[in-house]
């Protein structure tokens, strides 16, 4: 069953297979309407659900689950303007921030934003960022890192000012394209330009060098903070883990999320079992993921290429 709802207006849509038969329940102006659709097969009515769901969805409705069981979605946003490789997205204070391409304007410039999502999935703000391509957002304490094409921007989300952290550093080098940005706590690291600094305390400090290591002309590098933002592991994946699209980690450490061909993969890593598995929707080739806590429930937020934002009860 997929329930869905334009938080602008109340309008209602509910929507169910069984067998065959689509059954549709729309709620307008306190007016209800049923209609019910036969299909050749029950796997035909289950594709029309899926696309009529979609097609709500392009049309400002969010999809609502709140009795999502494990491995089931819980919400469904369409934020859309997906840009290849760019799916940023982080959650602070109750709140999602979550990338979005704009396009190009007359003049060939381009705006990119980040739309602010509350727990229910309702836009509450579009946010104009400073630079385009936001391909990471971490989140450190109450404040957003975000590596904006190869510059890391700090952003407060109660001020909603951006701080440019290359400004006022040094760098040694500027053919290094690669870069990052992780969190933990209160501490960020950050690379750009072939240098690695910390942020802690309000303080920059530089840390060590980096130089690519390219796999058929792109470089894949990741890094990620422990649970107490003090040690930080640099990687270049390889070998198998180079095939998984995501991973991300929960933030006490005690789960590993694998994303491999639009499925989600949980890892207890304490028995390194697999607790469950799960197929994602409206993904073409990518999505980025991480792990959220919202309204008290644990969920695996997954933002898609095909223009949507998603939370999976884990």
């Amino acid at each position: 069953m997929a329930n869905l709802i334009n938080l602008a207006n109340g309008d209602r849509l509910n929507l169910r297979v069984e067998g065959q038969i689509l059954l549709s329940e729309s709620v307008k102006n306190g007016k209800s309407r049923q209609t019910q659709k036969e299909f050749a097969s029950a796997d035909e009515a289950q594709k029309a659900c899926i696309k009529k769901e979609w097609e709500s969805l392009k049309k400002g409705y969010v999809m609502q689950n709140a009795d999502a069981r494990p491995g089931e979605t819980s919400l469904h946003v369409y934020i859309g303007g997906g840009y290849t490789g760019a799916l940023a997205f982080a959650g602070a204070e109750g709140e999602l921030f979550v990338y979005k391409c704009g396009g190009y304007k007359e003049g060939g410039a381009l705006d990119d934003f980040l739309i602010r999502l509350d727990a229910s999935g309702a836009v509450k703000q579009q946010i104009v960022l400073p630079k385009p391509l936001a391909w990471q957002a971490e989140r450190a304490g109450e404040v957003l890192f975000l590596d904006l094409d190869h510059f890391i921007f700090k952003f407060d989300p109660t001020s909603g000012e951006f701080s440019n952290l290359s400004q006022g550093l040094s760098f040694k080098s500027s053919k290094e394209f690669t870069s990052f940005v992780c969190a933990a706590k209160d501490t960020a690291a950050f690379a750009m330009f072939g240098q690695i600094f910390t942020l802690c305390g309000g303080e920059i400090s530089p840390l060590d060098e980096y130089k690519s290591e390219m796999k058929n002309y792109t470089p894949i590098l990741c890094a990620t903070l422990d649970a107490d933002g003090t040690r930080l592991g640099p990687a270049w994946l390889q070998g198998e883990c180079a095939q998984a699209s995501d991973f991300c980690l929960s933030e006490d450490g005690s789960r590993l999320a694998i994303i491999s061909y639009g499925k989600a993969h949980i890892v207890d890593l304490k028995s390194v079992n697999l607790m469950l598995s799960f197929e994602l929707e409206h993904v073409v080739k990518r999505c980025e993921a991480k792990f959220e806590n919202s309204n008290g429930s644990k969920n695996l937020a997954v933002r898609t290429d095909y223009g949507c934002f998603s939370l999976y009860r884990v």
